[in-house]
């Protein structure tokens, strides 16, 4: 993590939240700072180091992984300035996947940074965040409990799926409600997925258009293509309440 203190300052940090062993880069200037803290002996390889990274190897073991990571993963974790560059939103989703991360959910606002307090100056973002190791065994340890989710009902098909998923499935009550579980939460997955894939193909529709000059034709397309991601946005939020 970032720290902004110098060695001396976060060796007591470290040693005051219950971590014996650490690596500590000290700030320079008023900037930067990083720390690696962990217990126990021989779980940490030093690799490299410098002011801007430390690069370990750790022993097999679940990860959790949270903070601020200065990034998003798409276009729609975005409000005003900009679009963000697609390579770099790609040059972090293909690290997450290499390092078989998966993102965990949180209860609250989905965006965690913002600036400006004016319409025309506000900026907000999705930047802070948690992702665990998609381990089967860590994945069953940190399994969420299941509820149903208020914004399933705003698919047209939401009903229709439920029969359908009741009727094909046997057994006792209890049965059913596990079987009809596993099948929700599939089809969860599924439409965020869908509704990630919409967002991005609007996005670079918009980016596009953009670029082109100004006529009637172009803006009726640019007015219809940001109308559509507003409600793709609308509904993710919804995702999130």
């Amino acid at each position: 993590m970032e720290t902004k203190l110098d060695e001396v300052r976060m060796n007591k940090v470290r040693k005051r939240c219950g971590f014996i062993n650490g690596i500590d880069i000290p700030m320079v200037g008023t900037m930067g700072g990083l720390s690696l803290a962990w217990n126990g002996n021989d779980l940490v390889q030093l690799r490299s180091f410098s002011n801007n990274h430390i690069d370990v190897i750790i022993q097999r073991m679940p990860w959790f992984v949270y903070g601020d990571f200065n990034e998003i993963l798409y276009s729609y974790e975005k409000i005003k300035r900009g679009p963000r560059d697609e390579r770099q939103m790609e040059k972090f989703r293909k690290v997450l996947d290499e390092c078989q991360l998966m993102d965990v959910d949180y209860v609250g606002s989905r965006f965690t940074w913002e600036r400006g307090k004016l319409l025309e100056t506000n900026i907000r973002e999705m930047l802070d965040r948690g992702w665990q190791m998609t381990d089967q065994d860590f994945r069953r340890m940190v399994r969420r409990r299941f509820q149903f989710e208020s914004w399933w009902v705003l698919e047209e098909s939401c009903e229709d799926d439920i029969y359908q998923i009741w009727g094909e499935n046997y057994g006792s009550v209890l049965d059913k409600l596990e079987g009809l579980k596993a099948r929700l939460l599939r089809r969860e997955k599924g439409i965020k997925e869908k509704g990630n894939k919409t967002s991005r193909q609007l996005n670079r529709r918009w980016e596009i258009l953009s670029k082109f000059e100004r006529n009637d034709e172009i803006l009726a397309e640019i007015i219809d293509t940001k109308i559509h991601l507003n409600l793709e946005m609308e509904k993710y939020e919804t995702y999130w309440e």
